[in-house]
């Protein structure tokens, strides 16, 4: 490995180590410390564990570097570890124990520490020997690789993040493992030549960095990131459920890649596309090879290379390669062969929205990939709502009325087509509350206007990693989200904002009374602190303080936080004073777009009202082979087959009030299919 300049890593050290400061988790009762020999960890124990039954155990090696060797609960406060009990929400996938240990100065000398703090959870019949995951960042990432050449063959899946791999490629070419790295990220800049040295040891001599070969490692690389790639890899790929897919069973996993076309070729529409893939199996036999085009299974061959002509669709067509050996594990090959085609936005409405409450809708367009969505210039938004993250419209809407909206699609070549919507937004409920004019001392920062929900996050200009992981009694409320940037303002307003009741504020303020402590701002003295409800916005925690205020306009002095001790600014709750909100959800979607034949589809459903983002699920009926329906409303797939399918779905909110809808879905012999929403 390229040896890195004492000057960087000196700055590096002391950047890590200004960031550390001060995180005051108190964590879930469900961690636990230990020591293991010259090693303190902490221990998260899973509350439903299974008497009899072996669960796996995931291990986190934590970036440099820390003041001792001391363990505390800031350790498992890394994306990384907290992706395995789901940011905050503590529940998992699966009882699943966490080894979070702690080391200043490299890892090698803690791995048998390491280790056996492991086998004493295997030796104890609580963890399962084949179901042992490792992942880490930096440093972490860094030993990550290691522990896999000292222990070949222990763990059953590895995921190293922003690090090159300084290990012998031999010991650790059979390890499943998902590599991951920032674009501009000095410490892997490597580690796709390092990739592609580990997969020319299984058998592979290709390229394909950009899709997945179904060779070892797995590998990402985040565009226009750098080192601090964590939280960009544990918030939007899938990394535990792929882990949980890896068992350690002796069993070496197939290999199977294309060799023709290359990824993202371009062909005319309907073209016959030749696909050449190979396949072969390092301790056994492949038994079979499915090819499917846009989910859809095409063919299926019993040994390898497999040579096979399909034909395309316009847009993107994705095509998977799926090899299962004898002993009947699976590895899969993915790669896209498109037609260059303009753009279609393919949602066909937006829905409803109601003055005061939470609007939420996902936009979806078919073409080349990546599509974004934008607001052309002679067009804007109801007041009060957004396009975010290039393809959602949401916000609270500040003013009833119809709107014309005009909406832009743009595909990975700049083409772009337009659609025109209409937005119904109704008059707000009676006992809700409007929130407008809301103002900081800068107009170059941002404050968002939004409802209390898990999920969202208490300040602008720091990222979406700190979200409200438990919003307690104050979910529903409308609130500001104020700026990080002024989290230090002393005095003077922070922010102007009007209200259109007589209202109860609410002050969310931070509070460390575990490893640290703080105070307040001498003018929350005039509010009343509420006991016993903090707010948790994954390890940062907010009591709460409230007071009445006549409708119009509201004034709120400076967060004063490095004064008070604190990291985050301040955010500010609103409620109408001695109304009851309505909070039972209603489906708010009328229209869903057109299934086509052979094309995949992808709409979500809507809500509107209801406290916090509804969950979803089939009371009764199904929909037709190749099309499936998640918990978040989102409908996807590619349907086969013709005929008339009737489905009745649900929209439960988080205090279990709920609305149905029926959906019909009509497929003639042509393919086409028709939704029919029925309320």
């Amino acid at each position: 490995m390229t040896k890195i300049p004492i000057l960087l890593i000196a700055f590096y050290l002391i950047f890590q180590h200004a960031r550390s400061q001060p995180i005051d988790y108190k964590g879930f009762i469900q961690w636990s410390w230990h020591k293991e020999g010259n090693t303190e960890y902490y221990l998260y124990t899973p509350s439903d564990t299974i008497p009899g039954q072996h669960h796996p155990a995931a291990i986190f090696l934590h970036g440099c570097c820390g003041e001792d060797d001391h363990a505390t609960l800031r350790n498992a406060v890394d994306p990384p570890v907290r992706m395995w009990h789901n940011f905050g929400a503590n529940t998992q996938m699966e009882p699943t124990y966490i080894i979070s240990p702690k080391t200043t100065r490299g890892w090698s000398q803690k791995f048998a520490d390491i280790k056996k703090a492991v086998d004493d959870l295997v030796a104890a019949g609580r963890v399962d020997p084949r179901r042992i995951y490792i992942t880490g960042f930096s440093m972490g990432g860094a030993g990550t690789w290691q522990f896999l050449e000292q222990y070949p063959g222990y763990i059953a899946a590895a995921i190293p993040m922003g690090m090159g791999i300084s290990a012998d490629l031999e010991k650790i070419k059979n390890t499943p493992a998902w590599a991951i790295r920032g674009e501009f990220d000095y410490y892997a800049q490597k580690l796709d030549s390092q990739v592609a040295a580990v997969r020319k040891l299984n058998g592979y001599d290709g390229g394909g960095m950009e899709w997945v070969t179904g060779v070892n490692p797995t590998f990402t690389s985040f565009e226009g990131v750098g080192h601090g790639v964590q939280w960009d890899a544990a918030s939007s790929l899938d990394l535990v459920r792929w882990a949980y897919s890896q068992v350690n069973d002796g069993n070496l996993s197939p290999v199977i890649y294309f060799t023709a076309p290359e990824y993202k070729q371009a062909f005319s529409p309907g073209q016959e596309v030749a696909l050449e893939i190979h396949a072969d199996d390092a301790d056994g036999r492949i038994s079979s090879i499915q090819v499917r085009l846009n989910y859809q299974l095409v063919s299926t061959f019993s040994e390898s290379p497999v040579m096979e002509k399909i034909k395309i669709r316009e847009g993107d067509n994705l095509v998977e390669a799926v090899a299962m050996d004898d002993e009947g594990k699976l590895s899969k090959a993915r790669i896209i062969i498109r037609t260059n085609t303009k753009p279609i936005i393919t949602t066909c409405e937006l829905p409803d929205g109601k003055a005061g409450a939470f609007y939420l809708k996902e936009l979806f367009a078919s073409g080349n990939a990546p599509l974004r969505f934008a607001i052309p210039g002679s067009s804007s938004l109801p007041k009060g709502l957004r396009l975010e993250n290039g393809n959602l419209i949401t916000g609270v809407p500040e003013v009833a009325g119809d709107f014309t909206v005009n909406l832009a699609v743009i595909d990975e070549d700049l083409d772009k087509s337009e659609a025109s919507f209409r937005i119904h937004i109704r008059e707000k409920d009676a006992g809700e509350i409007l929130v407008t004019q809301v103002r900081a001392t800068s107009d170059t920062l941002i404050n968002r206007v939004s409802k209390m929900m898990i999920g969202e996050f208490p300040n602008t200009q720091s990222g979406t990693e700190v979200s409200f992981s438990n919003t307690g009694p104050y979910t529903g409320l409308t609130y500001i989200s104020t700026s990080a940037d002024m989290a230090d303002i002393v005095s003077g307003s922070l922010l102007n904002f009007q209200v259109s009741e007589d209202a109860t504020i609410y002050i969310a303020y931070e509070k460390l009374d575990n490893l640290f402590t703080s105070t307040v701002p001498a003018w929350l003295s005039t509010f009343q602190r509420i006991p016993g409800q903090q707010i948790v916005a994954q390890y940062h925690y907010f009591d709460v303080y409230r007071k009445d205020f006549p409708a119009g306009k509201i004034s709120l002095p400076g967060g004063e936080s490095t004064r008070n001790n604190v990291i985050r600014n301040f955010f500010v709750m609103i409620g109408r004073q001695g109304a009851v909100m309505n909070t039972i959800p209603e489906i708010t979607t009328r229209q869903l777009p057109q299934v086509s034949p052979g094309l995949p589809y992808m709409e979500r459903l809507t809500a509107l009202g209801g406290e916090g983002k509804p969950g979803w699920r089939i009371v009764s009926g199904k929909f037709p082979a190749g099309m499936h329906f998640s918990g978040d409303g989102l409908i996807f797939g590619t349907c086969t087959g013709e005929g008339s399918y009737a489905v009745e779905i649900s929209a439960e909110d988080f205090q279990g009030d709920t609305d149905r809808a029926g959906i019909r879905l009509n497929i003639n012999a042509d393919g086409i299919g028709q939704f029919t929403v029925i309320h």
